[in-house]
């Protein structure tokens, strides 16, 4: 039996863990997050996304890894704008958004309405809303469908607990949820 598969996940691992310690260390307010090989940071600003993006781009560099410009994507997420962006109640243009766009190998990111990250939902269209009701349409036929099986109440609990529930409540840590 050979141990490379398990070593490989050991380094890819070690790897992601350094990322994220480097982008937390140098882009303070960041927040890197990985699931596997698919990495993610949410920032406040653009000037501190084009500096992840600038630093992610430089720890591939340095580790023998190549980013993908053409899987990368950015969004902006905003349920309103600060105090501080309006002036006598005309919204005047932020001076982050006439900074370039992130680059990865030299490509520029390319901007889209809404996101799928890591499974939940991200935009401004509506999009990421229709991912979520669609994630909790899909929790509750499972809850209906359980809850006519004939199992013990413990048994039904359990399917619940471990499918129904997380089915429904992933992602709305950065999605406001409808009223059902």
């Amino acid at each position: 039996m050979s141990l490379l598969p398990q070593l490989s996940v050991i380094f890819l691992n070690a790897l992601v863990s350094a990322w994220m310690y480097l982008v937390e260390e140098e882009v303070p307010g960041a927040e890197p997050q990985a699931f596997a090989d698919d990495t993610e940071v949410v920032t406040r600003t653009k000037p501190d996304m084009t500096r992840a993006v600038a630093l992610t781009e430089e720890f591939c560099g340095d580790t023998g890894q190549r980013p993908n410009a053409r899987k990368s994507k950015w969004t902006v997420v905003r349920a309103k704008r600060p105090p501080d962006e309006e002036e006598g109640g005309r919204k005047r243009k932020r001076k982050s958004e006439a900074e370039a766009n992130p680059r990865i190998a030299g490509q520029e990111v390319e901007k889209v309405a809404w996101l799928k990250c890591l499974g939940a939902g991200l935009g401004t269209d509506g999009g990421a809303q229709k991912v979520l009701s669609s994630r909790l349409d899909e929790a509750s036929k499972i809850a209906k469908r359980a809850g006519k099986l004939p199992l013990p109440q413990e048994k039904k609990e359990r399917i619940y607990a471990s499918v129904v529930i997380p089915k429904a409540i992933y992602g709305v840590e950065v999605q406001e949820p409808e009223k059902k």
